[in-house]
């Protein structure tokens, strides 16, 4: 009768232990997790850490674990970890070293690095002074500058002013039109006749840089030339 007390009291006192070594943990899901950020990965402990456990997370595409911690401290109740594995879904994990048992948290979401704030205002600052914009802007300038010096040179030496100033700016918005009246109203020499002339306009309009400077050596030749100017002192 003795030995079973015996017995009886040898599996209470096992009992005991196992249930004074039992632990059970909540892993908390992480929000909002980018490769290469730092993220406080959390869990909840109930009862004493009695025997190793580790900390990892696991990929639900691969079924491959990555290892965050072989020996994790469940009393401290937070691990920090930089995020090294790729984008996917994953779960993390504690394993207990001697039961096997294995506690998962929820699915959640690792997403590659977004650009911040200050990278975007600096690209967007970057493109604002590109190469490409300053030459454009210098273009313009150089052919805004060269369109009034032309003009201000033309109104000066042109005998009939207002009509020079009239065709120079027709030459860009209709180049064809002021080579006719050039034709018409000057008469300037040329070994093609005027319709060959208009019709050349028509076409180089289509490039139009190079049917505006067709019609503006009409025009200029018709009523700024050297000849253009003894011809109509003549007729003066």
């Amino acid at each position: 009768m003795s030995s079973y007390k015996f017995v009886i009291f040898i599996l209470a006192i096992y009992c005991y232990m196992v249930v004074e070594a039992t632990y059970y943990v909540t892993l908390n899901t992480p929000q909002n997790v980018q490769t290469g950020s730092t993220i406080t990965i959390s869990w909840n402990l109930t009862g004493t850490q009695d025997s190793n456990a580790e900390l990892g997370i696991y990929k639900e595409a691969t079924s491959a674990s990555t290892t965050i911690n072989a020996s994790v401290d469940l009393s401290q109740g937070r691990e920090t970890w930089v995020v090294t594995v790729d984008a996917g879904n994953y779960k993390l994990y504690i394993l207990n070293e001697y039961t096997k048992n294995i506690i998962y948290s929820d699915v959640f979401t690792v997403q590659y690095v977004s650009l911040d704030s200050n990278d975007s205002s600096s690209s967007t600052t970057g493109s604002g002074t590109s190469p490409d914009l300053i030459i454009i802007i210098l273009a313009f300038s150089i052919m805004g500058f060269a369109v009034i010096t032309f003009a201000i040179i033309g109104v000066y030496k042109a005998d009939d002013k207002p009509i020079f100033l009239i065709l120079y700016l027709l030459a860009f918005s209709l180049p064809p039109l002021a080579v006719a009246i050039c034709f018409h109203k000057g008469k300037p020499k040329s070994t093609y006749g005027a319709t060959v002339h208009v019709i050349f306009s028509l076409c180089t309009t289509f490039t139009y840089i190079a049917g505006v400077l067709h019609a503006l050596y009409w025009i200029f030749t018709t009523f700024v030339s050297k000849e253009a100017t003894e011809e109509a002192n003549k007729e003066g």
